[in-house]
């Protein structure tokens, strides 16, 4: 089975658009909160997303929110972690098919 592609034909495919963005992202001394968007035009897995804390520890976002496998196009998702305040993050990032958004914690 022959796996090459030239340019033409990789440009030509069409890749899912899922875009997770945070909406916010804060700490109240025991709770890391999340809210997290779709702002593409596909419905996402989330076990195709991952969250990073503070550019080291990595998490499946399927695992840390349980109400649906999926998140839509125009969708917001509240994901909250048990993080006591010794070891609340400073930044986070959300990472999917390609696209990576990140935001400061409040």
């Amino acid at each position: 089975m022959d796996t090459t592609r030239t340019a033409t034909e990789v440009a030509s495919i069409d890749f899912p658009t899922a875009e997770l963005n945070f909406v916010n992202a804060s700490h109240n001394g025991t709770h890391l909160n999340l809210n997290i968007t779709n702002e593409g035009d596909d419905v996402m897995n989330l076990d195709d997303a991952y969250l990073t804390l503070d550019g080291g520890r990595i998490l499946r976002i399927s695992g840390a929110y349980s109400t649906s496998d999926y998140i839509f196009s125009g969708e917001v998702i509240h994901v909250s972690l048990v993080i006591p305040a010794a070891n609340a993050p400073a930044r986070v990032s959300v990472s999917a098919w390609g696209h990576n958004s990140a935001m400061v914690v409040s």
